[in-house]
């Protein structure tokens, strides 16, 4: 009966990891991407001894262009990543159910 208990458990561990990676959007890489993207572009196309306004509002749209693109990437990189978990942990359970198929008894004087 545990053993009955124990795989009903891991086939619906299994299953939950593979339709939260099935529903993925890429949303919180994207933003993780967004965020670093604008922070570096800021500090990189400003950088100098002073901190001068003009310049920063002359490069402004260059960081928003830099950062759009990142956030981007980051999306289909997070999709992608996704995908990959999904087919790795669908590979997984299709591995477990077919080893338990395997073992299944042929005769009911077999069960125990």
């Amino acid at each position: 009966m545990n053993r009955q208990i124990e795989t009903t458990d891991t086939i619906n561990s299994l299953n939950e990891k593979m339709m939260k990676y099935k529903n993925e959007c890429g949303c919180s890489l994207g933003a993780h991407f967004m965020t670093v993207a604008f922070i570096v572009s800021i500090f990189i196309t400003n950088y100098q001894k002073h901190f001068i306004p003009m310049k920063f509002l002359s490069n402004l749209p260059l960081v928003i262009i830099i950062s759009v693109g990142s956030a981007g990437v980051g999306k289909l990189t997070g999709i992608l990543y996704a995908k990959y978990k999904y087919h790795q942990v669908s590979k997984q359970l299709t591995k477990y159910v077919t080893n338990l198929k395997m073992e299944e008894p042929k005769y009911a004087w077999d069960m125990d």
